[in-house]
């Protein structure tokens, strides 16, 4: 398999495999969803247009950042961002949109709170092991909020851990205060905002996969040839230690929402 300074590249010749694993690692974040009775796959995100950049600059501008260490990626190791774990829960599109959060909270300069995506997605999905999108996750942060994976551990199924006064409380602290939508199914759109002066983290639902990540930074893979470096939530075991790259001719993504502003309050 090629790669890209120890980390895996999946393209075309060998994007399936991530499709095998898909329900060995929960499901797909579709299964029991229907995306068409929602409509918009339950986002209701702003979207944004940033200055188009032209592919002839892609490679020269990714260099230069790499170097001044302004992708968000820089920050993963030096906030030590956790790589979450859905384990056998569908809850992948939450998993993803907390990992974008952890390492948006990394940005500001401090340690990233480990949060636990578990507790607003069964409480959003009332219990259920059901799938959702990108969108619909950002609407339970909102109302519930994250915990920290110190005062809310696991995933526990009784009402009474969730319904604990310190487990709510300390969840409230942990919010996406402003997210935005970028044009979907649209790798240019992606690389626009990562080229632009204010690269961030962004959740994405592949279809082709039926599973939703987080995309950290662009990779130049070859002459001409681009992709983009994702955090999974399948743990440390998957990847390099749960990090991949996906290839420009699968990264085109269903929804693309970026972690704009974090709750400034995270412990």
């Amino acid at each position: 398999m090629a790669s890209y300074k120890g980390t895996p590249i999946f393209d075309d010749s060998n994007y399936r495999q991530l499709v095998s694993q898909t329900d060995k690692h929960g499901g797909s974040f579709g299964s029991g969803f229907d995306p068409q009775a929602v409509g918009r796959y339950g986002s209701a995100c702003p979207g944004v247009e940033y200055a188009n950049i032209p592919r002839s600059e892609w490679k020269d501008r990714i260099e230069e950042k790499e170097r001044k260490g302004l992708f968000p990626e820089a920050w993963f190791k030096r906030g030590n961002v956790k790589i979450l774990n859905q384990r056998s829960w569908g809850y992948c599109w939450m998993y993803g949109v907390v990992g974008g959060m952890q390492l948006r909270y990394a940005m500001t300069g401090r340690q990233a709170p480990h949060l636990n995506p578990f507790y607003p997605a069964w409480l959003g999905k009332n219990g259920a092991n059901r799938g959702g999108w990108g969108g619909e996750a950002l609407g339970y942060i909102d109302k519930y909020g994250v915990p920290l994976d110190s005062v809310f551990s696991g995933q526990p199924t009784s009402r009474s851990s969730f319904d604990r006064h310190e487990v709510k409380e300390n969840a409230k602290l942990h919010k996406v205060w402003k997210f935005t939508e970028l044009r979907r199914d649209s790798f240019q759109a992606l690389m626009n905002m990562w080229l632009s002066d204010n690269p961030l983290p962004v959740s994405q639902a592949f279809n082709w996969w039926g599973h939703l990540v987080y995309a950290m930074r662009p990779v130049v893979i070859g002459s001409d040839a681009f992709g983009t470096e994702i955090g999974n939530s399948w743990d440390i075991s998957w990847g390099n230690q749960g990090r991949g790259i996906i290839a420009e001719s699968k990264a085109s993504a269903a929804e693309q929402i970026c972690i704009d502003i974090v709750s400034t309050l995270a412990a």
